[in-house]
């Protein structure tokens, strides 16, 4: 495949993405998607930006104190240039979902493949609760900005680059605490993980290192100077934690099992469908997937590991978790490796997005939730099943597909 060809592809296939963003999402005013998608995070972010370029006046909650330099950061850009603030949050939640998905796709495609780089891609974009959503709640941009620069950290460990692994940590985690969480499996990846095992010990700790104290020394200055503003709101380790409420049971069964639900609503088709391919026995897995997959389960693990009875957490659960789809999405695509699909193929990989899009609240296609859920199980279905089907068996070529019918094989250039 040439360059040129290559570019095309990226540019119809964001240019495909974008044009769904635009009819499917519902272009809301920052007050009405808190009214309407309990975005009340926006309420204390809007004004830690209404303050700059000075500190908030005002006591806000440790939870969302811990994002002030982005929000701030946003504040002073709006005075800069004399604009509303809510129009700075708009402009910059496109820009950052559009870099989410463009690396999503850059990533997927370099690493899994033409078709692997569509599945990726269209899992985020379709996801009502991934790209859709960061769109919708353009005040709650710190999770863009958090998977985005996780996607960067997880390009510079595949390509072994030091400064993406730096640049991609230090983002992360200044953005959302959910970000903070992944920096020792990142420094781990660096010490021993596929590709940088083979540099000198010298040059993996120099990475390492860094990786993990440079954010650290950020984020402990941007909670030295939110101090003052500062009260405490934040899940309690030892009280707010999903084992205290699984001990309990029977007593608080439902709320335990919805937060269960909402917390894996947003990830588990991306899951699943990984485990599908990865476990296939007609194929080996590269150990880069098994990594990349690592750094997406625990970003998107870390609601259900908080109580459902933390107040800020209720029906937020979807949203936090989305923050691992991307990275979740890429790592699929790594395991999948998939350039070539027959007609029908298309047609199921087609099919299982379209049905996956279904949401009960968030744009378009909306429907009743017994439908919505019908119809993403559905989708899912169609998607494992495309999976499965056209799983890489061993060979000398990484590019080789299963006819849709029988057992003949197809190989990609053939």
């Amino acid at each position: 495949m040439t360059l040129r060809s290559s570019r095309l592809q990226t540019l119809a296939a964001l240019l495909v993405a974008a044009v769904y963003l635009a009819v499917t999402t519902p272009w809301l005013s920052v007050s009405e998607g808190v009214e309407r998608f309990r975005f009340h995070d926006t309420v204390p972010y809007l004004a830690i930006a209404r303050s700059a370029p000075a500190l908030p006046d005002v006591t806000i909650g440790s939870a969302y104190v811990y994002r002030w330099p982005l929000h701030w950061t946003i504040g002073a850009l709006s005075q800069l240039l004399g604009v509303p603030v809510t129009a700075v949050y708009s402009a910059l939640a496109v820009t950052v979902t559009a870099a989410v998905v463009a690396t999503v796709w850059s990533l997927s495609r370099a690493h899994g493949g033409l078709v692997s780089a569509v599945a990726a891609t269209g899992l985020v974009v379709v996801v009502p609760f991934d790209a859709r959503l960061f769109l919708v709640g353009p005040a709650m941009l710190a999770d863009a900005v958090c998977a985005l620069g996780v996607l960067v950290a997880v390009r510079g460990l595949l390509t072994v680059r030091t400064g993406r692994v730096v640049v991609g940590c230090l983002v992360m985690a200044v953005s959302r605490q959910s970000g903070a969480v992944v920096l020792p499996l990142v420094a781990a990846w660096c010490l021993v993980g596929p590709r940088w095992r083979d540099l000198p010990a010298r040059s993996r700790w120099l990475t390492a290192v860094p990786a993990v104290t440079i954010p650290a020394a950020a984020v402990g200055t941007a909670l030295a100077v939110a101090a003052p503003f500062s009260t405490p709101y934040a899940p309690d380790p030892l009280r707010d934690n999903i084992v205290v409420d699984l001990l309990a049971l029977p007593a608080g069964g439902i709320g335990v099992l919805r937060h269960l639900v909402l917390s894996v609503d947003s990830v588990w088709i991306a899951v699943v469908g990984f485990l599908v391919v990865a476990l296939s026995a007609r194929r080996r897995t590269p150990s880069e997937a098994w990594w990349v997959f690592a750094v997406g389960v625990l970003l998107a693990v870390q609601p259900i590991l908080v109580s459902p009875r933390f107040p800020g957490l209720l029906y937020n659960e979807p949203r936090i978790a989305a923050i691992g789809l991307p990275v979740l999405a890429v790592a699929l695509a790594i395991a999948w490796r998939c350039e070539r699909l027959s007609r029908r193929g298309w047609v199921g990989l087609v099919s299982a997005l379209a049905l996956v899009s279904v949401t009960r609240d968030i744009g378009w296609p909306a429907v009743a939730t017994p439908l919505a859920l019908a119809a993403n199980v559905l989708g899912a279905a169609f998607l494992f099943a495309v999976l499965r089907r056209s799983s890489i068996p061993p060979g000398p070529s990484p590019r080789v597909v299963t006819a849709p019918r029988g057992d003949r094989a197809t190989r990609a250039g053939a």
